[in-house]
């Protein structure tokens, strides 16, 4: 009663979607990162090292893993999923990008904390 028997979309999906330059989705997705592990950093200041020795091995930690980023994106690419790729970048490097800029944070804080102690 009253409703066309048309498809309720009546375009192609390729004329409703849209393509985002790579540079774009580069940018989003490291500040999209940066920022939620800037949250991390400030919604849990007692997880952070209490000294700079302690947040250096977090960095290099973070380093070091960043290594390994390649052959487990490779391997989440192998998944039977329906999007791969979406898959391994926020299965595999989003969290590693996390941990780098939230260690990063750590050692700002922890040096800071360092400094404004001899005032």
């Amino acid at each position: 009663m009253g409703r066309s028997e048309g498809p309720a979309y009546p375009d192609s999906a390729s004329r409703r979607s849209f393509r985002v330059a790579i540079e774009t989705f580069c940018i989003v997705f490291f500040v999209g990162s940066a920022l939620v592990a800037f949250w991390l950093a400030a919604r849990f200041p007692d997880a952070a090292p209490r000294t700079v020795a302690g947040a250096l091995l977090h960095v290099f930690a973070a380093l070091a893993l960043g290594n390994l980023i390649g052959p487990a994106m490779t391997a989440i690419q192998r998944w039977p999923v329906p999007d791969p790729l979406v898959a391994s970048l926020f299965l595999g490097a989003f969290p590693l990008l996390v941990y780098v800029f939230l260690a990063c944070a750590w050692l700002v804080q922890t040096m800071h904390e360092l400094l404004t102690g001899y005032r």
